[in-house]
């Protein structure tokens, strides 16, 4: 793509992600914890869980294991330079669905939200969705499949931002 200006708007309003993976920039005042998306069905079954997290514990930050490869299961449309909503809102069920209203209940108490992808979706990697090496003989994202990835998570912050109010740090 051509340059953009400084500031990550390109005259036609396509947004720009740009990492530098040279910068560290990251202080953390408080007290942080961890969710695992095996949590998710729990927290919606209890409201109580918030409050022990957010008020007993005085929750600034959490990270989220999140489940983000199961929103976009298979590719939703093979072009890594659009996003596929609708394919989008067919993956909004089950424990992703309940990852983000989890993600936004919590965000609602002013837990400060870290996200951590702990591997790519198996289709990236030329796999059957539903393929389970457990946790050993994980494969490795292809050098075609880079951009697919980025992507995938870029449509995955920007669906819980503009469809759940949830945003990460």
């Amino acid at each position: 793509r051509p340059a953009r200006p400084q500031g990550g708007q390109a005259a036609d309003d396509t947004p720009e992600i740009v990492l530098h993976p040279g910068a560290v920039h990251q202080t953390m005042e408080g007290w942080g914890g961890n969710i695992y998306p095996a949590a998710t069905e729990l927290a919606a079954k209890d409201a109580t869980l918030y409050d022990k997290a957010c008020k007993e514990l005085r929750t600034t930050h959490m990270r989220i294991r999140s489940s983000w490869y199961l929103l976009e299961e298979r590719n939703d449309n093979g072009d890594p330079d659009v996003i596929d909503w609708e394919a989008l809102r067919q993956g909004d069920r089950g424990i992703v669905h309940d990852e983000f209203l989890m993600l936004q209940e919590t965000s609602k108490r002013g837990v400060k939200l870290l996200f951590a992808a702990w591997r790519f979706p198996y289709w990236m990697c030329g796999k059957p969705a539903d393929w389970d090496p457990g946790n050993r003989d994980r494969p490795p994202l292809s050098q075609e499949m880079e951009a697919e990835f980025v992507e995938s998570l870029a449509a995955y912050f920007l669906y819980a931002r503009e469809d759940y109010g949830v945003t990460f740090e």
